[in-house]
């Protein structure tokens, strides 16, 4: 009997344990910036990314894609041949405003509140480097670096 409520409160204990070391939903499976990590080199995110290409440049690729449920052009930016920045630029029928609200809304629930907070930004801190989103153009975009 009393091995059994040992056992019973140790199963409990290794339960809430390894429930809040769940990891957070992060938006690329463990990567920086969708398919890579930042200092990938180009022909390595090339190889990875499944997506529709629609401009390849020296140091630039883009493709078109999803982002948060809104369809974008995909930017990898490189700089000396190496991942350096990714950004989405969301095209949506939707005004700017409300895009810009629901991608920050998605990426709070992910990473929490954002650190900086301006009229026409937002950036979030993670454990990967920042997210910038910005609501000053036409579209909603947004930024992702080391």
């Amino acid at each position: 009997m009393k091995c059994k409520r040992i056992l019973t409160i140790a199963t409990l204990l290794l339960t809430l344990i390894f429930t809040g070391c769940k990891k957070e939903p992060t938006l690329f499976n463990g990567n920086d910036f969708r398919v890579g990590n930042w200092g990938d080199p180009l022909y390595l995110i090339e190889k990875n990314e499944s997506s529709m290409i629609t401009y390849e440049g020296v140091s630039r690729l883009v493709y078109w894609d999803q982002f948060l449920g809104y369809d974008a052009n995909v930017s990898y930016i490189f700089y000396e041949s190496k991942l350096s920045q990714g950004y989405f630029e969301i095209e949506s029928d939707q005004q700017t405003d409300a895009v810009y609200a629901t991608v920050i809304s998605k990426l709070s629930e992910m990473y929490g509140a954002p650190k900086v907070i301006n009229e026409n930004s937002s950036e979030f801190q993670t454990d990967r480097g920042f997210i910038y989103v910005s609501k000053a153009g036409i579209n909603c975009t947004v930024l992702m670096g080391k």
